[in-house]
């Protein structure tokens, strides 16, 4: 559905590995990089939102496919675990 406003939203732990990694990539306000079905898309906004989730706002491309495909984000080269998929019409 290209056109498609899309919000997401991920719990950044404090652990040591992991998202904990994402979440100190993140403090230093590194550019995210977002990979829908191994296609770059740059985020509108990512950042912290007022709950304290990290939010990544995007418009969804033309081009990207159908169903489920793969959800990669990348924060000064951590990069979110393997297995997240959002489903696209």
């Amino acid at each position: 559905m290209s056109g498609a406003e899309g919000r997401w939203y991920a719990w950044l732990t404090n652990s040591t590995g992991g998202a904990g990694g994402l979440r100190r990539s993140a403090d230093h306000h590194n550019p995210v990089n977002l990979l829908i079905n191994n296609v770059s898309v740059t985020p509108g906004f990512a950042g912290f939102s007022s709950s304290l989730l990290y939010q990544i706002n995007l418009t969804v491309p033309a081009g990207l496919g159908t169903g489920d495909v793969s959800l990669v984000a990348t924060v000064g080269g951590v990069q979110t675990q393997s297995g997240v998929y959002v489903t696209l019409q």
